[in-house]
């Protein structure tokens, strides 16, 4: 894809006639839409999909940082930030981006390079006001099941930690001390498997 770039740049005429919004970079009567341009294809089909495909990769990385900002507002202080990084993740790959990114306007650039043309389009986009808010008190349900299920798993982890340190205690005191450094040993992998696996699944 990058040698073909290169190779297309070459000798390049370009035609002309592209919209006010392409060369200005943004539109007046969108505030909140933006201007995404693809690679250079061949056909111009391909080119309208690579700035499709370009549009909805940036849509997953604005979508991700605004998830992290509204699920801040859902998690309490204590609550380690790659916990929420993940839930975040986790809401952001399961959107279906395709039907929530909306193609207000589109526009391809026509090159001419004696031995045949090549396309570049680029389209004025945005996320769909309605389905980005649906989106997001989802985000939030999700961040409080989320705090939830963390600390009920804290709970857990407390609970049998008292009870760990309760049966390593009376074994030891079966063995007459001759198993200690094992039991506390096996105590401690056990202890650590306990949050491990609460945490991740």
């Amino acid at each position: 894809m990058k040698a073909l770039s290169l190779v297309l740049a070459l000798f390049v005429h370009v035609l002309p006639a592209q919209k006010p919004w392409v060369v200005r970079g943004d539109s007046p009567e969108f505030a909140d839409a933006r201007v995404v341009t693809g690679t250079p294809e061949l056909k111009p089909e391909a080119a309208r999909q690579a700035a499709i495909d370009q549009a909805i990769e940036d849509l997953r990385t604005l979508q991700k940082q605004r998830g992290i900002a509204v699920a801040a507002g859902y998690t309490p202080s204590w609550v380690p930030e790659r916990f929420m990084e993940r839930v975040v993740e986790k809401w952001v790959a399961r959107q279906d981006l395709r039907t929530s990114l909306e193609v207000l306007d589109q526009d391809q650039r026509v090159r001419d390079h004696g031995f045949g043309q090549s396309y570049q389009a680029s389209v004025l986009v945005r996320a769909n006001p309605k389905k980005s808010q649906e989106a997001e008190k989802v985000l939030g349900w999700e961040m409080q099941r989320a705090i939830k299920r963390l600390k009920q798993g804290l709970g857990i982890t407390c609970a049998g930690w008292i009870g760990l340190a309760f049966l390593v205690s009376w074994l030891d005191r079966l063995s007459r001390g001759y198993m200690t450094l094992r039991l506390w040993a096996l105590a401690c992998v056990v202890g650590v498997a306990i949050p491990a696996g609460l945490l991740l699944s």
